[in-house]
């Protein structure tokens, strides 16, 4: 008899960001319980603290930015993280490839009150170099 294996799986769902540099940008999480027929999901109010990061690579110490949270909805389970122009800008400045394109990853954390942190999302972020710009000093 062939024997089964049940995998239960905590990884986070992945979800890759393509930003271009110097534009601000916004992302807009919704967290729901699961559906139970013949209700559909129902929104998951957030207690707690939300942080999201962006590095280079996961075990990098250094934080390269971080996503500033609008709280505004949290009792309707919605998350509301925003980047500004000078951030996606900066992270140029880290840029690991020839044509000045940055790299790395980032995730979402949730700490619920008294409870253990949760990620919610993570993947990878890239961030292109914008021709439109203030031009650079002259020497």
């Amino acid at each position: 008899m062939p024997s089964s294996t049940t995998v239960t799986q905590f990884i986070p769902t992945r979800h890759d960001l393509k930003l271009y540099a110097g534009d601000g940008a916004q992302v807009r999480l919704e967290l729901t319980s699961p559906a139970i027929p013949p209700d559909p999901p129902a929104p998951f109010p957030i207690v707690g603290t939300i942080e999201a990061q962006i590095r280079a690579k996961r075990l990098d110490p250094v934080i390269l930015t971080t996503f500033f949270t609008v709280e505004d909805d949290f009792d309707e389970g919605i998350i509301v993280l925003s980047l500004t122009g000078a951030q996606t800008q900066e992270l140029i400045e880290h840029a690991t490839q020839r044509d000045g394109t940055f790299s790395g990853v980032w995730d979402v954390q949730w700490t619920p009150e008294a409870a253990e942190p949760v990620t919610l999302v993570q993947g990878s972020v890239t961030a292109s170099p914008d021709v439109t710009r203030e031009p650079e000093p002259s020497p």
